[in-house]
Formats: structure tokens, sequence, C-alpha cells
């Protein structure tokens, strides 16, 4: 334990001594004055004999009972902090439980009990006043605890389930501490229409974020880049650029880059140079630490920097839909007849934006490359690496294969682009095939997250409903109450 648990351990030690010590003082002076009158009252012979003992049995019994009271107090104290250390500390039931998937449930359950431990004592009517006190700040402390971590899963998660598991535990903290407020001021007429409003509202408010996630719009993520292949050659030789990712299960979650892998293949009977040029979004992370893969004898150059250009139309057979700016990397080598070269590695940025239950993908743009919309630094820095000015192909003679990764079984394609017969359909495998530039966006939709999504979106439904009744049902009472003729009465006197 760190040094401010002790101190806090300290404390709490020390105001429960001397607690105890002003009990046990006030049980000892309480049953002085008897002890007193007993001497000083005319009693017979027999009471002042030596061997005559009346009263210590009964202030010893006071005192044992008085001190079991505290203890069993001091030890509701301790397991309701004991309950809520695992809710505070989630590492305590991941250590113990490492395999137990419903290790947050069962802290908050636990945090529950604790409160529910703790708001008992408050309301129980023989609880030693300096007790209750710290039952109290417990308490406090407990549903600031439970509301900053439902705070954090309204703002964080997208979820369904965690947004109704954290409705569903707000709530119960909530009407937790609404009905110790309500026992210590059951004497105000209102104080029953007042605590429905306030559970009614919280829980109203608590639904909202779960419907924003079940009805938000999916849209594109805004990918920029490109991987284009130069190559030099005759423009009757075939040459394959084949590009392998998985934006649908990505390498890092928190960051959404995935995996993203190139293979050139020359098809030809000639030798021929070729540079492979990633922009934006297409660039891979190059290091060892990062999974980073290469054929040998392949240069690479990661100090490329490419200016910012307006393209003023697209190059026929190209896509370029936008403009091709900022760090780039260059891959360079030569490649003999029917052979190939690769590299693969983790994407720089992600390429997916996801709702509940469907996931948009954009891919950056993959093809051949032509050295009419760049400007003459990088001209010449490509013209080098190749020892030439490269070849544009034939459309049959140039061809680029992209997969982009297999379906599980509930997941099926709503949307492609292209979709002309290359593109993903009933298959398991996503893939495109094209002899010009392609630019893969699609839609992908989970059916069991579909299922799931339309059923909690029904429940939180029927949660706001309950809401707006118990809302009424408040007005309602509270309308009674102020029109009841003792109320009236009250007012008048």
């Amino acid at each position: 334990m760190n040094r401010r648990q002790n101190k806090a351990i300290a404390c709490l030690g020390a105001v429960t001594g001397f607690a105890l010590y002003r009990t046990l003082r006030r049980h000892t002076h309480s049953s002085a004055p008897q002890a007193t009158t007993a001497v000083t009252a005319p009693q017979p012979e027999e009471s002042h004999k030596p061997n005559s003992t009346e009263h210590p049995p009964i202030e010893t019994a006071s005192r044992l009972r008085a001190v079991i009271n505290w203890s069993l107090q001091l030890l509701a104290i301790i397991v309701s902090i004991a309950l809520t250390f695992p809710f505070v500390f989630p590492l305590i039931y991941e250590y113990f439980l490492p395999s137990f998937r419903y290790g947050g449930l069962a802290a908050r359950l636990a945090l529950l009990a604790g409160m529910g431990l703790a708001a008992f004592m408050l309301i129980r009517r023989n609880t030693i006043p300096v007790i209750k006190v710290m039952f109290g700040l417990l308490l406090l402390a407990q549903f600031f605890l439970l509301a900053a971590r439902t705070t954090e899963t309204m703002e964080a998660s997208a979820n369904p389930v965690a947004l109704l598991e954290a409705t569903a535990f707000g709530v119960l903290g909530l009407g937790i501490v609404l009905s110790v407020v309500a026992a210590w001021c059951r004497r105000w007429s209102l104080i029953e229409p007042f605590a429905v409003s306030i559970l009614a509202i919280s829980l109203g408010v608590l639904c909202l974020p779960g419907l924003n996630v079940a009805t938000s719009p999916l849209g594109y993520p805004d990918v920029k880049g490109a991987a284009l292949l130069f190559a030099t050659g005759p423009k009757n030789d075939g040459v394959l650029l084949s590009v392998t990712t998985d934006p649908l299960n990505p390498y890092n979650f928190e960051t959404g880059s995935s995996s993203e892998g190139f293979r050139i293949k020359n098809r030809g009977s000639r030798r021929i140079h070729w540079v492979l040029l990633l922009t934006g979004d297409a660039r891979l992370y190059v290091s060892r630490s990062e999974n980073f893969t290469r054929s040998k004898d392949l240069d690479y150059d990661g100090k490329l920097s490419m200016p910012s250009v307006i393209l003023p139309e697209p190059i026929e057979s190209s896509v370029y839909i936008q403009p091709l700016s900022g760090p780039a990397q260059l891959f360079s080598g030569i490649l003999r007849s029917k052979s190939t070269a690769s590299m693969a590695g983790i994407t720089a940025s992600a390429s997916t934006s996801s709702t509940a239950d469907r996931t948009a993908v954009s891919l950056p743009e993959y093809g051949e490359g032509n050295l009419k919309i760049f400007n003459t630094s990088v001209k010449r820095r490509i013209i080098t690496l190749l020892s030439a000015s490269p070849n544009t192909r034939a459309p049959d003679n140039f061809t680029v294969n992209v997969f982009g990764g297999n379906l599980d079984p509930s997941q099926t394609v709503t949307l492609s682009n292209p979709n002309d017969g290359s593109g993903p359909s009933d298959s398991p495998k996503l893939a495109w095939t094209s002899h010009s530039n392609i630019l893969p966006t699609y839609t992908v939709t989970d059916q069991n997250q579909a299922d799931l999504v339309s059923d909690l979106l029904f429940v939180f439904a029927i949660l706001i409903a309950a809401a707006v009744a118990g809302l009424l049902t408040g007005v309602q009472i509270l309308i009674h109450i102020l029109s009841s003729p003792d109320h009236k009465a009250e007012n008048k006197a």
C-alpha cells in the first residue's frame, strides 16, 4: 500500500478508537449514579454485606452490548468498503479471476451491494451517530464513483450492451441514494413526487446515448493517398500489382491501423525497373517492431515530400480524385522475367468508420502512376530510380488485384464501389480486379449485431416510455398533494 492508503487507514483507526472510547465512557458514567443511589438509599442490613454484588454484572453486560454493537457496525463499514474495491480497482478481479468474462458486471453488482448496506445502516435507527456519519460519507463516495464511471461509459462507448448496462446500474444507484433521502425527509409531504421525478428524468437522460448509438448514421472515412506503380519495359509486357489488406481486423484497435502488403510481378520476358510510390494513408510503418518485411535487393526512400497541388482534370485510365500531397515513400528495385518483389507492414492511419452493426471502409487508390500530375522534383526522383522514363501499359497488360480480407459468416457486403462483377458478392472473400486504377469503398453489415441493435433499440424505447410514465406519475402525485384539503389547511395555518 502507498502512503495515502496508510494514512487513510490510520485516520480511520483513530476515529474508530476515539468513538469506541467515548461510548464506553458514556456507559460508565450512566451507570455511576445508579451505584451511588444504591449506596446512599436505605437498604436492609443484608444488602451491606461485603460479598453483595448487584450492579457490576449489569454494567458489564451493558459494556459488552456496546462493544458488540460497535464491532458489528464497524464490520458493516469494512464489508461495504470491501465490496467497493473491485469496482475501483479492476485489477483485483482480473488477477484472481483472469478468465472470468463477467468481472465488470460482478464489480458493479458488488458496488450496488455495498451501497445498499450503507443505505440500510443510514436508515436504521440504532446506528451509532459517528458510524452513521461514516456510512453517509461512504455512500456519497460510492455514488460519485458510480456516476463517474457511468458518465465515462456514456461518452466513450459505442456498444449498446455496455450503454444499457451503465443505464441500469446508474438508475439503481440513484434509487438507493434517493431511498435514503426519502427516509430522512419522510415528514416532507412532497418527497414522494420529488424522488419519482428525479428518478424518471435520470432514466430518460441515461437512455439518450443508447438511442444515439443505435440510430447513428454511417459515413465513409476520409482516406487520402495512393499506391502507384511506375515501371519500365515494353508496353506489351504485363505487370501485376497485388494489394492485400484487412481493414475489418485492425492491427491496432485504438488507432484503427491495419495490415497492408504489396506484391509486384513481372509477367513479361524482359527485365524491368520499377518504383512503387506510397502517399498519404497508403504509407507503411517501416520498422521491424511494426512487422515490416520486404524482399531482398529492394531499395527504400522515405524522405520524399509531395507538394500540395490541385489537379486540373483526372488523367485518363486513372482515378486521382484527390490531390497527392504530403509525406511519401518510394520503394524500388529490378525484376527479371516472371519474378516478384513484395513488402508488407502496417498502415499509417485508419481506413474504417463503424456504428454498432455496420462498418464503412475506404481504401487508398491503387494502380499505375502517371508522371504528368507530379512536379519536376518528383519526376526527376522517380526517373533517377528507374534509370529511364516509365512506360504506361496497355489496359490488358496492367492488372491490379485488391484483396480486402475475409468476411465472417454473419457479415455481408451491402454497398461496394466498384461493383462490376469483379468485386465482393456472396463470396466470403473481399476482392477486386481491374486493368486501371481502382479506389475501393464498401460497407459491411454484421447481421448478429444488427439483430442485437434492433432488440436493444426496442428496450431503450421501453425505458424512455417508462421514464415518461414515471415523470407523469410524479406530476400527478404532486398535483394530488397540492390539491388535498390537508395541504390547504397547512398553508392556511
